[in-house]
This record gives structure tokens, C-alpha cells and sequence, in this order.
């Protein structure tokens, strides 16, 4: 970072950061993550479907939740329903074999396989605490499917959630950085 750049950061009262690809990145990609799910739910839950095929309903639903809702944004809970909507549907007909697993047993799956994929970028976490013991308010802007409290699980995860004043991301907010609207809300 040139010298300039810290000049105007020291002159903010609040600094932002990116969560992933910022702070936090992952050792592979995000769909490789999502992958993994498929096949770690299948065989936990013992489903009557291939990871592969879980995994495909999870891409088909993601596209329709995102021309469904505004700004393109939903929460993990729309998710995972309309997942298992969607299987039990096209694989379930009788309700005694209806898919019902807790959706906080199927996010916490997802959050364990997303923390053993990350890794911390030193430069940017040593920054934002420069920045912190300058009297600067960290917020943490994020466009991801989990909310705030996952956001601040992966944090703490490297002990970063103690410098951080707030977290926005977009599936709380249904407003995303890409169109600016999450900086409206939180400007």
C-alpha cells in the first residue's frame, strides 16, 4: 500500500474491509466448498441423491433466489428450504421419508468445511490492527449467503473479531456492493 493510500485511511474515521478475498481466502474455490457439502450432507443424511445431483439443485436454486429477490441477495435459510424443497419433490413422494434435518446442523457443516479451507492474509489483518490501535472503527462489508454472526465465526477463527466495530452483508441487508446499495444502507 503506497504511503498516500494509509495518509487517507488515517484521515477516515471508519475503515472498510472485504471479508473474503480480503482478510480471509480460501485454499480453493468457493464451489469447491459447496461441493464438498453436497457430499459430506449426502453421506451424513444418507440421501437418495449423488452429491453431484445436490449440488446441482443448490446451483439451479441459487440462480432462482437471486432473480427472485432484490438486489439478487437471500439468506442461507431460503437457501437450504428451497434446496430440500426441491429434493424432496423430485425424490421424496411419501412425507415418512421427507428430508428434515435442522437447518443449523446443514449451515454448521458448511461454516466447519468453509473454516478448514481459509487462511488469513497477514498483510491486510496486520493493517486493519494498525488501523484499530489508531482509533479507527473497523466494519467488515461482505456479499455472502451467511449473515453477520458467521461472518464474525470466521473472523474470530483469527482472532480478528475483537478489532471489528460492525459487520454488513448483503444477504441481511438484501443489498449488495456490486450496485452500491449496501453502501447506501450502511453510509
Amino acid at each position: 500500500m503506497k504511503k498516500s493510500d494509509v495518509r487517507l485511511l488515517l484521515n477516515s474515521e471508519y475503515i472498510g474491509f472485504d471479508c473474503f478475498d480480503t482478510l480471509i481466502h480460501r485454499r480453493c474455490h468457493p464451489e469447491t466448498i459447496k461441493q464438498v457439502w453436497a457430499k459430506k450432507l449426502c453421506q451424513k443424511y444418507e440421501l437418495d441423491v449423488s452429491a453431484e445431483k445436490l449440488w446441482r439443485i443448490r446451483k439451479s436454486v441459487e440462480a432462482f433466489l437471486e432473480g427472485k429477490n432484490e438486489n439478487g441477495e437471500y439468506t442461507y435459510n431460503e437457501l437450504i428450504t428451497e434446496i430440500f424443497r426441491r429434493y424432496n419433490v423430485y425424490y421424496k413422494s411419501r412425507e415418512d421419508t421427507k428430508f428434515k434435518a435442522p437447518i443449523h446442523e446443514i449451515k454448521q457443516l458448511e461454516i466447519d468445511i468453509e473454516t478448514e479451507r481459509q487462511y488469513l492474509d497477514n498483510e491486510n489483518a496486520d493493517l486493519l490492527v494498525r488501523l484499530y490501535n489508531s482509533n479507527k472503527k473497523i466494519i467488515i462489508i461482505s456479499d455472502f449467503y451467511m449473515g453477520k454472526k458467521d461472518i464474525y465465526t470466521f473472523l474470530k477463527g483469527f482472532h480478528l473479531d475483537q478489532y471489528i466495530y460492525d459487520v454488513f452483508v448483503s444477504c441481511d441487508l438484501k443489498k449488495c456492493k456490486k450496485n452500491g446499495s449496501i453502501y447506501d444502507e450502511i453510509g
